[in-house]
């Protein structure tokens, strides 16, 4: 094992999260589509496995490590490891153009979600003419449990939201962070004679929302958290302005939708952090009409999307009488907004022989902030997609620069894409209103004993948080080395106990705080795991307060000739009430003891301060090092990655682990940059590269997709 001086090392970092769409899609007949990053670009191929078959709308629910957990259509919802079904009672249609969309409840990391369902205008259609009630908005609780892809899933039986059996619901939804922690989802009414159809209704999901357990506990506390708005074009009349993207831009502070019927392409600027979502409407764009008046095309619209910066948006024309349908670009910073068609196609009815149907349908921007678009035409293997959705396309003198892309997927496709809510990478929604506090946030690690040659030790923390209410305090086991000074002892080390390298029973305890073990598996039951949470239902701050766990440590026998010295690194987190993260990983200098004996308690580590933010010197051994950081891709992989040192250095040392704390391979980066190809198990594991007094770290994921 590697044998290295670690000496008073803390690093502290203040999380916010950041966002972007699921890295895996399915949608259309069995169609699939997988971005995988190698810390710098996306690569983009087809992802097969799915068995659902969608007309139009579609949706996926992730974990923070990118492991698909379930999928569905509106009306079926799929598990995302075995593709078994979970249910095909929800109360949307696969024939809606926004049939479903996935919201993470706040404040429970992956572990409840809400299903959003809406019907499609046909079956709208046919209810009222045969009188019969609506299902209108629906809502769904699921709640994961365990490990992907071996998780199971509790489905909670659909409801309608509204409890309204009259009142139709356009084929529109779309999500964003209010800011805070929560969401707001926006839904569209739509009525089928010539009157109303005005009315947004916009759903607040806070904190509220934290403890539901069914779908009707959902429903009444969004019955409480509902604001409805009349403005904009009317939804209603004509058979088809049910239909069409809605979308918000990545930063939440614009909507936009379309109306199939009308032909219409609004925009709307939204307030996310005004009591009632406030919405102006900011752009009304007559699609197919030029400037002048004069009428260029009747063919319907349907897909709709923001660039990345909100100053564009693309439209595309589907269905038809024209011959050709366009896929148009519309500078939204000035008025009126200028158009380019940057690209166009004969209809399907002028190829009678042709199996194509329709043009230009839904579009999604990608992790990769391209926008991908099904078309044109449905029923072939792949998408086309926007390279750069941020240039005006109608100012690049390159006509090659502005031709579509194409990109293969595993099956064919439909009319849409998967409804995803915009900028969403993690679970917990993202946080900007104040950022985290962490002014008088200190962790120490005041001792690390190894008690006997077993294996046991204690570690105890010192723990505050200043002024911050702290809900939660997440303690993690990152890494640790147990070296014998002389390597013919390792040859006596047992390796047999399944707490090794885990926490077990705390011998103090926080005053208020219950300890659950396993807290990002939701393991209730267990009692060791590697990571450790402390949770109270009334937050409160800490000040200066102890904390002693005990933990396993795999064993040198008790030969009078071993001598032995532990390393062990730690995260604290301290989670504060509105779920913002302050963040604190603690290392013990190497400490030597006899088998069977205690070792000598490192020297406490200074407390650290807002000034530690700022970069300055933390101890005098250790400069911060938030700034330079490795780099390791793929991620996630197939056992096969690269580790890049470029920002820290050259020959520095490396090593993977496992979570349990085994090491599985290490060594030297010649160089800045390492190649590994391992044959490890699918799983997480931890790399660590080591730079003289510094270490730095990075999870992977293996898998075997």
């Amino acid at each position: 094992m590697l044998k290295l001086k670690l000496t008073g090392l803390i690093i502290f970092t203040c999380i916010l999260h950041s966002f972007s769409q699921t890295n895996i899609w399915y949608f259309g007949t069995n169609a699939g589509l997988k971005f995988t990053s190698n810390g710098t670009t996306y690569t983009a191929s087809p992802q097969p496995g799915s068995v659902m078959s969608t007309n139009e709308g579609c949706t996926a629910a992730t974990d923070n490590s990118g492991n698909l957990l379930f999928y569905g259509d509106g009306k079926n919802l799929w598990h995302g490891g075995d593709h078994s079904v979970i249910t095909t009672t929800m109360l949307g249609s696969p024939s809606s153009t926004q049939a479903a969309i996935i919201v993470p409840l706040p404040g429970n990391a992956c572990t409840k979600f809400l299903v959003f369902t809406t019907e499609d205008v046909e079956t709208v259609k046919s209810s009222i003419d045969n009188k019969k009630d609506l299902k209108g908005l629906g809502v769904s609780l699921v709640t994961v449990s365990g490990s992907a892809p071996k998780h199971t899933i509790q489905y909670t039986s659909a409801v309608s939201v509204t409890g309204n059996t009259k009142l139709a619901f356009s084929e529109k939804l779309a999500v964003t962070s209010d800011g805070t922690g929560g969401w707001w989802l926006i839904a569209h009414d739509y009525t089928l004679d010539g009157q109303g159809g005005m009315t947004f209704y916009k759903y607040h999901i806070n904190s509220d929302f934290a403890n539901a357990n069914s779908s009707e506990e959902v429903k009444s506390l969004l019955n409480k958290n509902v604001y409805t708005q009349n403005i904009g074009s009317s939804h209603n009349g004509l058979y088809y302005n049910a239909q069409g993207q809605m979308k918000f831009t990545k930063d939440g502070k614009k909507l936009g939708l379309v109306l199939a019927g009308s032909l219409i392409a609004e925009t709307f600027l939204f307030d996310k952090s005004s009591a009632t979502g406030n919405l102006t409407l900011d752009k009304t764009i007559l699609v197919g009409v030029l400037g002048n008046g004069n009428t260029v095309s009747t063919n319907n619209t349907y897909g709709f999307e923001f660039s990345p910066d909100g100053t564009k948006i693309y439209v595309g024309e589907s269905y038809g009488k024209n011959d050709i349908s366009n896929l148009y670009q519309y500078d939204i910073t000035v008025s009126p907004p200028t158009r380019q068609s940057i690209a166009s196609e004969k209809n399907a009815a002028s190829f009678p022989n042709s199996p194509a149907k329709y043009a230009f349908n839904g579009m999604q921007i990608g992790p990769d902030n391209k926008i991908y678009i099904c078309g044109p035409f449905t029923g072939y293997s792949s998408l086309s997609v926007i390279d750069n959705p941020n240039s005006f396309i109608g100012n690049n003198p390159n006509p090659e620069t502005n031709k579509l892309k194409k990109v293969n997927i595993s099956g064919p496709s439909t009319l849409n894409l998967p409804t995803v809510i915009a900028a969403q990478v993690s679970c917990e929604p993202i946080i900007t209103s104040q950022g985290c506090n962490c002014t008088g946030v200190t962790a120490s690690l005041s001792s690390l004993s190894l008690t006997s040659a077993a294996g046991n030790a204690t570690a105890s923390f010192k723990l505050s948080s200043g002024s911050n209410k702290i809900k939660k305090i997440r303690i993690t086991l990152l890494n640790y080395i147990v070296t014998p000074n002389n390597v013919s002892c390792k040859n006596y080390t047992t390796m047999t106990n399944d707490d090794f390298g885990k926490f077990v029973m705390p011998s103090g305890i926080l005053k208020d705080y219950a300890v659950m073990f396993s807290p990002y598996q939701q393991m209730t039951s267990a009692k060791s795991s590697s990571d450790v949470e402390l949770t109270t239902s009334a937050p409160r701050a800490i000040n200066n307060e102890s904390i002693t766990f005990n933990l396993k440590f795999p064993p040198i026998l008790a030969l009078s000739c071993c001598t032995q010295t532990v390393s062990a690194c730690f995260r604290v987190e301290f989670i504060d009430a509105d779920c913002k993260i302050c963040d604190v990983v603690i290392c013990n200098s190497n400490a030597e003891i006899p088998s069977g004996g205690p070792i000598t308690p490192p020297t406490s580590t200074p407390p650290i301060n807002m000034k530690a933010q700022e970069g300055n010197t933390i101890s005098q051994d250790f400069q911060r090092n938030n700034d330079p950081h490795m780099k390791v891709y793929p991620n996630p992989n197939n056992g096969n990655f690269t580790i890049n040192t470029s920002e820290i250095g050259s020959n520095c040392k490396f090593q993977v682990m496992s979570l349990e704390g085994r090491e599985i391979q290490s060594g030297e980066i010649k160089g800045e940059s390492q190649e590994l190809n391992s044959n490890l198990l699918p799983g997480m594991y931890s790399v660590f590269v080591f730079k003289e007094n510094q270490v730095f770290t990075e999870k992977i994921v293996v898998s075997r997709d």
